[in-house]
């Protein structure tokens, strides 16, 4: 079974159970404050809290020993969108389970930031997990294409990168063009297929 968690680790088991023995010794001594007080609804509430951290110090404890086995995976936080990490985690099982469990958050941060999506649409955050594996394929190609005014309409290519592109990439194209026009990044590899659309006004790159 695959566990994931997303919050940030500590340096490991160790530490954990060092926290863990300071949170049980504030309990007691909050514990002995009331009881000189005889605040008998206050104790029983702190009896309770410390039971639950002794079977918090337990668990934490079983969790260690899983983690050091192998037989739980534990992934790599995502401090910055934990929420985006999870949507295109889920969506990349679909696609490529090996890749899902290796991809970290570090690696989705650089996408979060370019290009942009929406994580409460479906498609879209399956588009992102099919453009991350994309990007792995080795001596993948990006190519900028832009709509064309002949007969059927066929996507004309205008420039092809080693990486996807950047906004200034997309900025520089618009200029060339004369205007705000939308533009499709296609991939090479391993057949060639469009893998997004930009449109100026959506994300704010033509001004």
């Amino acid at each position: 079974m695959v566990v994931g968690l997303w919050c940030k680790q500590p340096a490991g088991n160790l530490e954990y159970q060092i926290l863990l023995r300071r949170f049980l010794a504030a309990l007691r001594e909050l514990d002995k404050n009331l009881a000189s007080m005889d605040r008998q609804p206050g104790r029983k509430l702190v009896d309770d809290v410390a039971r639950a951290a002794g079977d918090l110090r337990s668990a934490v404890t079983r969790l260690g020993k899983a983690v050091g086995s192998g037989s739980v995976k534990v992934l790599e936080a995502h401090g910055r969108y934990p929420q985006v990490f999870a949507r295109i985690r889920d969506a990349m099982l679909t696609l490529d389970k090996k890749a899902a469990e290796e991809l970290t958050g570090r690696e989705v941060d650089s996408w979060c930031r370019w290009p942009r999506m929406d994580i409460d649409i479906t498609h879209e955050v399956l588009r992102m997990a099919k453009l991350i594996l994309l990007s792995k394929v080795p001596d993948q190609v990006f190519g900028l294409s832009v709509q064309s005014s002949a007969p059927g309409r066929p996507l004309k290519l205008m420039t092809s990168l080693t990486k996807f592109p950047t906004e200034e990439e997309l900025r520089v194209l618009g200029w060339k063009m004369g205007g705000p026009v939308k533009i499709y990044v296609v991939a090479f590899k391993p057949t060639w297929r469009k893998v997004w659309t930009f449109v100026p006004d959506d994300v704010g790159w033509w001004d």
